[in-house]
């Protein structure tokens, strides 16, 4: 699999990433399949794992450092997030204070089985987050060597402005065939010499013609997911249909396709608990993607 720089670090990323968290990082999900799922990805090819402190109530971490210390780190990249953090009732809430962001990042590198975050990253912070005492804090963790480079996984007016600040080496975003709207917020970003990368690239699988068919636990958990967070999409998701019937491919193939073909994109994360779905992902990488269907899919966006 071909490698590109991460904007302008020197990390060199393949063209999709693993996403650990969701399922795959929960105690009821097979350890052993977790651990069979991130090996095979790295044997083939895939360099890049993203995942947060928080991620699957903070057990994502433990199962990707078990994997990691078994292989070369020098050819993998791993980046993290701190900001969200597991309340003692066990919920989800903001903390960007200095005190939080740093038991993040220390509690990361005992998990992740690492001496040093190559991509650490502000997780969903609010415009008013990306203040002096924020930044100042992340450049500590630099100057101390915990992180290698810093970012910000964001969308909409903090995308905005943290395209400006210049601490931010890379920018996590959604961007996919449902939600196209952030393509010149890619644009100026890498204009800026930001790494771009790509969260929800495969859309949460709206335009699929399986979203509603349930035949496992997996299954029940992403369907609950897209009713709770993304219902009102459901039916743009219609609009896509087509791509499910382009022989050759899957639908999720050609929504992955169509966001990594984007030049100004370095890399775009995946998500699985199935590794003939990741396997599928991978051979994406050097398919050829008809000018004629892109055309069609950006076509109907602009409708």
């Amino acid at each position: 699999m071909n490698v590109k720089n991460l904007g302008n670090t020197d990390l060199k990323v393949s063209p999709i990433g693993l996403g650990i968290g969701g399922i795959l990082g929960e105690k009821f999900f097979s350890k052993q399949k977790a651990f069979n799922i991130i090996q095979t990805a790295i044997d083939n090819g895939i360099n890049f794992f993203d995942t947060g402190s928080s991620y699957s109530h903070g057990n994502a971490e433990i199962r990707l450092g078990k994997v990691l210390s078994r292989n070369d780190l020098d050819k993998l990249t791993i980046a993290t997030k701190g900001g969200t953090v597991l309340t003692n009732k066990n919920k989800l809430a903001k903390n960007f204070s200095k005190e939080s962001l740093t038991r993040n990042l220390d509690v990361s590198l005992k998990k992740l089985c690492v001496e040093r975050i190559d991509l650490f990253q502000l997780h969903s912070p609010s415009v008013n987050d990306l203040n002096d005492d924020v930044l100042e804090t992340l450049q500590e963790f630099k100057a101390q060597g915990k992180v290698k480079y810093i970012g910000v996984s964001c969308d909409g007016l903090v995308l905005d402005k943290a395209i400006g600040i210049d601490l931010f080496d890379t920018l996590m975003l959604t961007y996919n065939i449902l939600a196209q709207k952030p393509e010149k917020q890619i644009v100026r970003a890498k204009q800026n010499g930001k790494g771009i990368l790509i969260k929800s690239p495969m859309a949460h699988s709206l335009y699929s013609n399986d979203i509603f068919k349930i035949t496992s636990i997996a299954d029940i958990w992403y369907f609950l997911r897209v009713l709770k967070n993304y219902r009102p999409q459901l039916y743009q998701g219609f609009k896509y249909r087509f791509i499910n019937r382009i022989d050759g491919w899957t639908g999720a193939e050609l929504a992955l396709k169509f966001v990594i073909d984007n030049n100004n994109i370095d890399c775009a994360l995946i998500g699985t608990t199935r590794v003939e779905n990741l396997m599928s992902n991978i051979r994406v990488t050097s398919k050829e993607l008809d000018q004629i269907i892109y055309n069609k899919i950006k076509a109907i966006d602009s409708k």
